[in-house]
């Protein structure tokens, strides 16, 4: 039996029985920066001694001008680009003294997305979130094999967002939106406890943004992740974070609970007042994100 008849056969089957869902308490935190500063050789300084903890069941949205750092602290979250100094610890775990092997099995706690889906496109849908698990299961499941536990493991991660039902398509057939939810799909088959979300929204039209953002903020309460979510749209922060954050040149200027926030409140992390405006309405642009062969990296 071929990979698209066993995967015809469990879609046949109907969704997975699922396990009661976690309640995200926010009394554990399950990412904590301490201290962290970034500064590139011969450049200036990109994250300037950030403190910030993510706890279990919790979204935190990160907001700031273009510049400000934010994409930086994630990825030296995930030592995608290794900090000056500080320390990052995920699940309880240091990630400042590993390397190797020990830093990639330490990065199973940590699933990253980005502003593009970076699916493969040649490939289906259940076979891309199957990579997502490579950490655990091998490199097969990069190369065609799928086994018949991978491929329900794919439908039930599928179906946890909401995506079933694209499951044997072509990962090029997909709209933007569609991408976005199938790559949060793979970030899930990772398992982690933390899901680290650079400017998931930017590329998505307005219907597209409210799925994926309440898609994120479900997952934190649900499956006790802890995320943290960089974006451009100060109004979706302050629709679905727990707490937002804010950067400024580099440093941490706010840290508070969404609910006790204003609109005005955050106008001040925008350097110019115009693009603070800017960002405000949900317009501003974001850079591209990593391609595909780093978005593997993580995964493996």
């Amino acid at each position: 039996m071929t990979a698209a008849d066993r995967g015809a056969t469990l879609l046949k089957a109907g969704a997975p029985q699922t396990t009661t869902p976690i309640l995200g308490t926010g009394a554990a935190p399950v990412l904590r920066i301490r201290e962290l500063s970034k500064r590139y050789e011969n450049g200036p300084l990109a994250v300037d001694d950030v403190s910030l903890t993510v706890e279990s069941g919790e979204l935190v949205v990160l907001l700031g001008a273009n510049g400000s750092g934010k994409s930086t602290l994630l990825r030296c979250a995930v030592r995608l680009v290794a900090p000056t100094s500080g320390s990052v610890e995920v699940a309880g775990r240091d990630f400042a003294g590993v390397a190797g092997r020990a830093l990639r099995e330490a990065r199973r706690d940590v699933a990253m997305i980005f502003q593009q889906g970076h699916l493969v496109r040649r490939r289906g849908v259940a076979a891309n979130v199957a990579c997502g698990a490579l950490g655990r299961t091998g490199w097969r499941s990069a190369f065609g094999g799928l086994s018949r536990e991978q491929l329900r493991g794919s439908l039930e991660h599928l179906d946890r967002v909401g995506m079933r039902e694209v499951a044997l398509r072509k990962a090029s057939s997909l709209s933007g939106g569609q991408a976005q939810r199938v790559a949060i799909a793979r970030a899930l088959s990772q398992r982690p406890r933390v899901l680290l979300a650079d400017e998931p929204v930017a590329s998505l039209d307005p219907d597209g943004a409210e799925t994926v953002m309440t898609l994120l903020r479900d997952l934190a309460i649900t499956e006790g992740l802890g995320i943290l979510c960089v974006l451009h749209q100060p109004e979706l922060a302050l629709r679905f974070a727990h707490r937002i954050a804010g950067m400024r040149d580099g440093r941490l200027e706010l840290c508070e609970r969404a609910a006790d926030l204003e609109p005005e409140a955050i106008a001040p992390l925008y350097a110019n007042p115009a693009a603070g405006r800017e960002a405000c309405d949900g317009m501003s642009a974001a850079p591209a994100g990593p391609g595909p062969r780093l978005a593997r990296r993580l995964a493996g």
